[in-house]
């Protein structure tokens, strides 16, 4: 999957996109940080196309950076750190307590 920035509108449309993307990759599983909401539709949109979502609490994506060593907050630092926090729940035996269906 192309890693570069990308952006989408957190819409239909914008999920869409996401979705295609992801199924091209072969992604199986996306984390992604609670937002007090705002993610619900990609959630469920995700989770509508088959693909299993990790929903995790900003701070545990926070404290896994640190633990990596990560210690910048930006978007792009954000998004490889919640890649690989991805990487490492897919082979981790407490997966299913952080998927969650919408």
């Amino acid at each position: 999957m192309d890693t570069t920035k990308q952006r989408v509108l957190n819409d239909p449309n914008g999920w869409d996109e996401l979705i295609a993307k992801f199924k091209d990759a072969k992604v199986d599983l996306v984390v992604l940080e609670a937002t007090g909401g705002y993610e619900r539709g990609l959630v469920c949109a995700l989770q509508g196309a088959g693909i299993t979502v990790a929903r995790v609490n900003p701070r545990q994506a926070r404290d896994f950076a640190k633990s990596m060593g990560v210690l910048a907050k930006t978007d792009q630092v954000d998004a490889r750190t919640l890649r690989d926090f991805a990487d490492v729940l897919a082979r981790h035996k407490d997966r299913a307590k952080y998927i969650t269906p919408m």
